[in-house]
């Protein structure tokens, strides 16, 4: 019984040095996937900024179009579409963020708070009290 005693003890003894070193090394490789996969998901949301930024642009031209009569409703009306789609999708995208520093959260907010205003100023443009100079 003893030397079974022994045999264990000088199985496990290694055994658990390896695995003590095994999870040290580890860590470090695991924090470095948890920032890959947020740096990803901060390329997407970046990726999405940008497709809504040409959208607001086309739509902004569709709208100064239309205030200098010069556009027609239905061409600003599928502008206005296309916005909401990607709005949809930006906010989609930036929901599943995790952490996001100070100043990635601030440009967020801001693109937040534009999209909230777009309903007041799309009625405006719809209703004809928009100047083009007010629009750009």
């Amino acid at each position: 019984m003893k030397i079974n005693r022994r045999l264990v003890l000088l199985v496990t003894a290694p055994l658990t040095v390896a695995v003590a070193f095994s999870v040290l090394a580890l860590a470090p490789a695991t924090n470095q996937a948890l920032q890959a996969g947020r740096l990803t998901s901060m390329v997407e949301v970046a990726d999405q900024a940008s497709e809504l930024t040409y959208r607001m642009q086309r739509e902004r031209a569709a709208a100064t179009a239309l205030v200098s009569e010069q556009g027609d409703a239905e061409e600003f009306r599928l502008r206005t579409e296309e916005t909401d789609r990607s709005i949809a999708g930006f906010r989609g995208r930036a929901e599943g963020l995790s952490a996001v520093p100070g100043s990635a959260r601030g440009a967020l907010d801001r693109i937040e708070r534009f999209a909230e205003e777009m309903p007041g100023l799309r009625a405006q443009v719809r209703s004809g009290s928009s100047t083009v100079s007010a629009l750009a």
